[in-house]
């Protein structure tokens, strides 16, 4: 400012544009006596969940984590399983069961595919 004595209306007017600017957001508000739906917080409950499941995978001996990871996480068939395992379709069936009924047990409150 090349004024000094200028600078109290400076602020004078700028606190005017502020408290209008405020005044007009205010006004597009609108009061219902229905409240908003809560909304999915923002996944931190499906972070946690995935967090678990992951922790119970790693805890599974090295066949087991195997068959599940190249079955729902790389989403191969049973005999594409078995081919890249070099075993027999039996064993990833069975190994497969075994993981998610140990997976179940670990983590009881997911829904895990059956």
């Amino acid at each position: 400012m090349r004024d000094k004595g200028a600078a109290d209306a400076y602020v004078r007017r700028a606190l005017v544009h502020q408290a209008s600017r405020h005044w007009r957001r205010r006004g597009r508000e609108l009061t219902t006596a229905d409240l908003p739906d809560a909304g999915h917080g923002g996944g931190i409950d499906v972070r946690a969940d995935h967090l678990a499941l992951w922790q119970a995978i790693r805890g599974l001996p090295p066949r087991m984590r195997a068959t599940v990871v190249l079955r729902y996480v790389d989403d191969l068939t049973e005999q594409e399983t078995a081919e890249a395992l070099g075993v027999s379709l039996g064993s990833v069936k069975s190994q497969t069961h075994h993981a998610l009924k140990r997976l179940r047990a670990a983590v009881p409150d997911l829904e895990l595919q059956r």
